[in-house]
């Protein structure tokens, strides 16, 4: 019991620093830890902090 519960501390260990470590680079790990920060930036980058807006955006129907 004692032994499963240091491996499970250890793996979540990991995992946190990962997770920590793809905020500054999420390039590093694109298509799993780093996909939410490069969609972020993608956003915001287009849309800037408040958005575009309901009139700015294109019609698509």
């Amino acid at each position: 019991m004692g032994t499963c519960s240091i491996v499970f501390g250890l793996w979540i260990l990991n995992y946190r620093l990962k997770r920590f470590l793809v905020l500054f680079n999420p390039w590093k790990d694109p298509r799993a830890a780093g996909y939410q920060t490069i969609q972020l930036n993608k956003v915001m980058s287009s849309a800037g902090f408040l958005g575009r807006g309901r009139h700015t955006v294109p019609n698509l129907i």
